[in-house]
């Protein structure tokens, strides 16, 4: 595991280097090779100290967060792409809690376990809209995708992506029920 997260680390590094399309899927893929690569060195290269571990870390949890909290987060990314960010978090957060144990890295961990679970679960009220959508069943989508933008615009926490995803799947289902009603 140690050889195939650093071979990855090495690959990554390598693809990225000259290469023109910064800012595109190459970036995407290349921050999570290298940030998962961090996070499985953290966990299993025992030859690391605490603070080299910890350090990896702190390095490898911005390039994850960035795609799902940052300026580069797109509503319309894919979602199996979110759902494995969203699954490095959480382990990234349950390793860091094994190497160091807190209450706040225990409970990302979770957080992101549960985010991840709620975003692939046909259940949640946001992938029931995207159902409905997808029946052309639209003042129904509408008025599920208008109670997640208000309960997004009261919501405090990662607001900005949120709101974001929130405001394209309205406006997505408006465009929709306009052009086939």
């Amino acid at each position: 595991a140690t050889k195939a997260a650093a071979e990855a680390e090495w690959f990554s590094n390598e693809s990225v280097r000259g290469s023109p399309q910064r800012g595109s899927r190459v970036d995407f893929y290349v921050e999570l090779t290298l940030a998962s690569a961090s996070v499985t060195r953290t966990a299993v290269d025992s030859s690391l100290t605490q603070s080299e571990r910890v350090a990896l870390l702190k390095t490898a949890e911005p390039r994850l967060l960035k795609w799902v909290n940052g300026p580069e987060y797109s509503p319309s990314f894919d979602t199996n792409d979110v759902y494995q960010v969203m699954r490095k978090l959480h382990r990234l957060n349950r390793v860091w809690n094994e190497l160091s144990p807190s209450t706040e890295r225990g409970d990302l961990a979770t957080q992101w376990e549960r985010r991840a679970a709620e975003w692939i679960d046909p259940a949640t009220p946001r992938n029931q809209a995207h159902g409905l959508q997808d029946q052309r069943k639209y003042a129904e989508a509408e008025t599920i995708f208008r109670q997640l933008l208000a309960q997004d615009r009261k919501d405090q926490t990662n607001a900005s992506p949120r709101l974001a995803r929130s405001l394209y799947d309205l406006a997505d289902v408006l465009a929709d029920q306009k052009k086939y009603q």
